[in-house]
């Protein structure tokens, strides 16, 4: 993602935001770890930002992304944030 520009920072926050969409759809089912497809929520973040450093690396040595940088401090990119449905009680997703 920092090849393209993405804030290295951002993934594991996605990926946080997704997971507790996740579960309010879920309403609480739960799969056991055995069975998950995935590793749990608190070692995929943990790696993710283990990464950081060399993420951050990628992202700085790219000079567009210092361009969308730019932009993005001047306001000419957006930003937008996610929001959660919990029943019926929307939630804003922690950033």
């Amino acid at each position: 993602m920092s090849r393209a520009c993405y804030d290295p920072t951002a993934l594991p926050r996605v990926v946080d935001n997704l997971i507790v969409a996740g579960e309010a759809l879920s309403q609480g089912d739960t799969i056991p770890q055995l069975f998950q497809t995935h590793p749990p929520r608190v070692e995929r973040i943990a790696h993710m930002e283990k990464l950081l450093p060399q993420a951050y690396e990628i992202y700085r040595s790219n000079p567009e992304c210092l361009v969308l940088d730019e932009m993005r401090s001047r306001g000419v990119l957006g930003q937008h944030q996610m929001i959660v449905h919990r029943g019926a009680k929307k939630v804003k997703a922690p950033s």
